[in-house]
């Protein structure tokens, strides 16, 4: 009984001639199409593609696949399509090579079972498709490998101080392992720490940490865009007539002078006060000065308010 024949050209939807970037580019293009895990009920076709793609990318597994065809069974003869020409292989029968399935054939044809059949390069039906996410089972029928689980993304809260300076923070993984990590100097909010196998774990094993840098807010100061600031409560006479002022800074506190006339909101420029950069080097912090204005006065201070708002009617 002829089995029908099983073209892996069509397969692929390439020619007969096609080259072998063709081939490969053709196999990506539909498996990436028909992967399980994005078409979901795909398996037999993602299965089909794979043994075509198999036969067909190495240059004398191609010729012998031209000669022999896909399709056999034990004890029964291989019938090539209408009108190919077979060059000499006309119902050749398949029944004394062992076995009654597609990865018995390759075994004996590509190095596997068969006596006297194992000079095309060693490894058997298992290792030729090991390396594209079709395995080998007794039965012969190809099973999707697992795909890589996706990295797990979880905040990591850091004080400013320690990105500051630099040092390490004691983390716990979703598994429940404690971890000591090292924290660079300097490192940007939104960064990400990666900590390979540390992620959730899944059917497919664990994946990937990534630990998103995330300042942590602080009591004196803020971070706007890459700019550190300091909101300096100052007295209105202070900024009327000018003055000094104590800033908090990661080294102790630092002396700001404020000329006259300055202005509440107005940004002012501590040079190498603030966080560091990507290179280590000290930035600046941003000094913006808030009017302290007193919730209560006393009678005099009423009166000399009073003076001087009558002053500046004039």
């Amino acid at each position: 009984m002829a089995v029908e024949y099983k073209d892996y050209y069509q397969t692929l939807g390439v020619s007969r001639n096609a080259s072998d970037a063709e081939i490969k580019s053709a196999y990506r293009k539909l498996a990436r199409q028909y992967h399980p895990d994005v078409n979901p009920g795909s398996e037999e076709k993602f299965k089909d593609i794979g043994e075509a793609y198999e036969a067909l990318k190495d240059p004398q597994k191609r010729k012998m696949y031209d000669n022999l065809g896909s399709n056999w069974r034990q004890g029964q003869n291989f019938t090539p399509p209408p009108g190919y020409d077979t060059g000499g292989w006309q119902n050749v029968n398949m029944g004394g090579m062992g076995g009654s399935d597609f990865s018995s054939f390759f075994d004996a044809l590509f190095g596997g079972g068969a006596s006297g059949m194992g000079g095309f390069g060693g490894g058997n039906a298992a290792d030729m498709f090991g390396g594209m996410g079709v395995g080998h089972t007794g039965a012969g029928r190809g099973r999707q490998q697992a795909a890589k689980p996706e990295p797990t993304i979880h905040p990591l809260p850091v004080d400013i101080e320690l990105i500051a300076k630099g040092g390490s923070l004691e983390i716990q993984t979703p598994s429940g392992k404690r971890l000591t990590i090292n924290i660079p100097k300097g490192v940007k909010e939104g960064s990400k720490i990666r900590l390979a196998g540390e992620g959730n774990r899944t059917r497919q094993g664990a994946g990937d940490l990534h630990l998103q840098i995330q300042y942590k807010p602080h009591l004196f100061f803020k971070y706007e865009k890459e700019q550190l600031i300091f909101e300096a409560p100052v007295p209105v006479a202070d900024l009327i007539l000018g003055g000094e002022i104590s800033i908090p800074a990661f080294n102790g506190e630092v002396t700001m002078h404020l000329p006259p006339g300055t202005q509440p909101d107005r940004l002012m420029r501590l040079k190498g006060q603030g966080l560091p950069n990507g290179k280590g080097e000290a930035g600046d912090l941003y000094v913006r000065p808030k009017a302290l204005i007193p919730k209560q006065v006393s009678p005099q201070e009423k009166e000399l308010y009073t003076k001087l708002r009558n002053l500046s009617q004039k």
